[in-house]
Order: structure tokens, then sequence, then C-alpha cells
């Protein structure tokens, strides 16, 4: 039973009735291959804005840090690391990210509420960008929607 289907096959062949087959198949590959490619020039874009998102929010919440609350250090008792507030670093976060140059690929940035200082010597920079991807950008705007990534990055400043 094997056998015979395997002749018919080999038939089927020689005489050419399997002739262009090949064609469906290679268009559906050539269709996968180029939508890998885009996903993957898209991913790629994406990570490198998050990576850079993330240095400036890295930067940010180290000026932050070092920015100390006086009335809240010089009414109070000496800590092991800088005293801050969220007010000040909101402040300092708002101004150190007015001053610098979007990444590439970021169109705006913004700090997100939970900016501030949770323990009084811990700043803590949440920041929001919007990112322009190079080839699905123009389809998510034509349905209304952006590409939003949100970093988050700590620090704080010893005494000694």
């Amino acid at each position: 039973m094997g056998l015979g289907r395997l002749q018919r096959r080999i038939t089927a062949i020689r005489s050419g009735r399997e002739q262009g087959s090949i064609i469906p198949l290679l268009s559906v590959l050539a269709v996968v291959v180029i939508v890998l490619v885009i996903g993957g020039i898209d991913v790629t874009a994406a990570h490198l804005a998050r990576m850079r998102l993330y240095d400036t929010a890295d930067a940010v919440a180290l000026n932050a840090a070092d920015a100390i609350d006086t009335s809240a250090f010089y009414h109070g008792t000496m800590a092991e690391a800088v005293v801050v507030s969220t007010a000040t670093v909101r402040t300092t976060a708002q101004t150190d990210l007015d001053r610098r140059t979007r990444p590439a690929n970021v169109t705006a940035w913004v700090l997100t509420p939970t900016t501030g200082s949770p323990d009084g010597t811990t700043a803590v920079v949440s920041l929001r960008g919007t990112v322009e991807l190079p080839i699905i950008t123009p389809f998510l705007a034509a349905i209304g929607t952006q590409v939003q990534i949100t970093v988050e990055s700590r620090a704080r400043s010893e005494l000694q």
C-alpha cells in the first residue's frame, strides 16, 4: 500500500502534474521572513529606546539624590544618607529632565506620579517615554495609539 502510493507520486512528478507547487510555499515563506525581519527591527529599536530611557532615568535619579531637603536636614537629626523629599526629588528631576536632549526615537517624555522619595533618603525617578519605532509607528498612528515605555531608577547618596 505504501509502495503503490510512492510510485503514483513519482509518476505524477515525472509527468509534470506537480510542476509549480513550490511557488505558493516560497511565497508563504517569504511573507514569514519579511514579518520576522520587520518585527526584529522594531523590537530592537524599542529595546534601544528603553535602554536610553534607563540611562536618562539613572542620571536624573543620581542628581535628585544629591538634592538635599534643607528644611528636613537642618531641623532633623543626622542621617546616614542625604535627606531628600518627594518635592525636592520631583523639582530636581524635572529641572534636570528639561535640560536634557531626548534620545533618538523618543518623541516625548514625562515624569510619572511615582517619582519622589518613599523613605526620605532614596530618590525614585519614574520616566515614561513615547517611542517612535521605524516601521510600525505609522500603522499604530492610524489606529490612534503610541508605543510608551516606562522605566524607574533609584538612587541614594550616602554620607561619609
